[in-house]
């Protein structure tokens, strides 16, 4: 029997696991995926993967914020003929209208819903006769000649209303 001896040379790598830290933003209505795993709640997640590179482990730290989505009611009125203006749309009617824009703050959609009345604008044609010596008053106005005299009044709404 012969006493062989094999001497063999280990040359062996250790590699450390691989380690990412991600802080990311998304909105209420969105997921963020890391690998097979979805995420849709603000916190602080830790995901283990496969390296590609290495085949070793690999640790993602994910830290998530999820902003909300933004809503804000505006209850205001117009005189008719007047636009109110929201993300470049104007509006006319009164009624119920919704827009949604992109907020500034978050970068996601927020709502926003006009409550808008328009008031009526008014022309009033009025005839009245009165005597030599006599006036007629129209709001702030006092007339004792013949004539058409326009005259602009407020409504009690603010609105321009014209008395003829």
């Amino acid at each position: 029997m012969l006493d062989l001896k094999v001497m063999v040379n280990l040359e062996l790598v250790v590699r450390d696991p691989i380690e990412s830290m991600l802080e990311e933003e998304i909105c209420a209505d969105e997921t963020y995926e890391v690998g097979t795993e979805s995420f849709s709640l603000s916190g602080s997640y830790t995901v283990m993967l496969t390296s590609v590179a290495s085949g070793c482990d690999s640790v993602v730290y994910l830290d998530l914020t999820v902003n909300s989505l933004l809503s804000s009611t505006i209850t205001t009125s117009i005189c008719e003929g007047e636009l109110y203006t929201i993300a470049g749309v104007a509006y006319s009617t009164s009624g119920i209208h919704q827009e949604t824009v992109l907020s500034a703050l978050t970068g996601c959609d927020s709502t926003i819903v006009l409550n808008l009345t328009v008031n009526p604008v008014y022309e009033i044609p009025l005839s009245r006769t009165i005597c030599e010596g006599e006036s007629y008053a129209v709001g702030d106005s006092l007339y004792t000649e013949t004539g058409i005299w326009p005259t602009l009044l407020t409504t009690i709404n603010g609105c321009d209303s014209l008395v003829n």
